[in-house]
């Protein structure tokens, strides 16, 4: 589990823009901050639901899954190139940011699972209810042919 602190300097690392001798300045984490939350509103409005909710501090927790630490951190990076003056961003960010969302995209995409109608033959407890038998005007259950019927 990652900040969002941990998530901006990632990026701005992978940008070039941050490091242990030449820090980035506040403004950067600012502008970076609110790209950072911005993306996951779009991911989250595009069906891609991380389970992560809005940072109102950068030093918030994330709390996202493991598997999507990466292409969060890419995915901000290529969205933030434009704004420190990288041309375009750097071509293998950009490549590896949009596979990483591809990947991530497949995972965690909300899948509406249709309804299936169940045949009139499925046995009942199996998710059939019975059948409306028109030529005797009774409810009936299937039943396999030849079960004896208790009681």
């Amino acid at each position: 589990m990652s900040t969002g602190t941990d998530i901006i300097e990632a990026a701005l690392k992978k940008l070039g823009v941050h490091s242990q001798i030449t820090p980035a300045s506040p403004e950067h984490f600012v502008t970076a901050f609110k790209a950072l939350n911005s993306m996951l509103s779009i991911w989250r409005s595009n069906g891609v639901d991380l389970g992560i909710s809005y940072l109102t501090d950068p030093g918030d927790a994330m709390n996202e899954p493991l598997d999507v630490y990466n292409a969060i951190v890419t995915n901000l990076a290529a969205r933030i190139g434009t704004d420190f003056g990288i041309p375009t961003t750097h071509e293998r960010v950009s490549l590896e940011a949009a596979r990483d969302y591809s990947d991530i995209d497949a995972i965690y995409r909300k899948h509406e699972v249709p309804n299936r109608t169940l045949s009139s033959t499925t046995p009942v407890g199996s998710g059939n209810r019975g059948y409306w038998d028109w030529g005797d005007g009774n409810w009936d259950e299937y039943f396999p042919e030849g079960t004896e019927l208790d009681g």
